[in-house]
């Protein structure tokens, strides 16, 4: 996943990009110029998120490490700041990439659809206990009636994209 200069420039401030460099070089004591999937994840904001563990597979696959552009878009788009600034029209493009960031966590086969049952993980992950399995199932599959526009069962890319999303999860 790659970040243009434009990107950072339209989700953060120059005083932004100074504060999350000296956040990025606190985890990386050892100056390698990138983090681990694990140290990324040690981001108190991270921690408390359910869908942490997800969004860290989704940036770093297996092996690969997060350099400080990919470590700025991921804090940005998941956060308010990243969201306004991704819904303006002239940041459409950054708000798409996050969008296809979420569908990524949401496609946990990687099959290119997001089928009830990773909807429903996903959800569960999301309201821990606050909800029964049936209402979760009652949302999941409203979800699903409302956006599968071709009727098969599950939510490929184009209807996926239709959600409004909020990035601070």
């Amino acid at each position: 996943m790659y970040l243009r200069a434009s990107s950072i420039s339209a989700l953060v401030t120059a005083d932004e990009i100074k504060r999350l460099y000296r956040r990025f070089c606190k985890l990386d004591k050892a100056g390698k110029g990138y983090v681990s999937s694990i140290e990324f994840s040690s981001i108190p904001e991270l921690e408390k998120n359910p869908l942490s563990q997800r969004i860290c597979q989704v940036l770093c696959k297996q092996g690969e490490v997060i350099d400080f552009p990919l470590f700025v878009k991921a804090l940005s788009v998941f956060s308010n700041k990243g969201e306004s600034a991704a819904r303006s029209e002239c940041n459409a493009t950054v708000y798409n990439e996050a969008v296809v960031v979420m569908f990524k966590v949401y496609d946990m086969d990687g099959d290119g659809f997001v089928s009830p049952e990773e909807m429903m993980m996903i959800f569960k992950s999301l309201v821990g206990k606050n909800l029964s399995t049936a209402q979760l199932q009652q949302i999941v599959d409203k979800t699903i009636k409302d956006l599968d526009i071709d009727r098969d069962g599950r939510l490929n890319f184009s209807e996926f994209q239709k959600v409004p999303w909020d990035f601070n999860v």
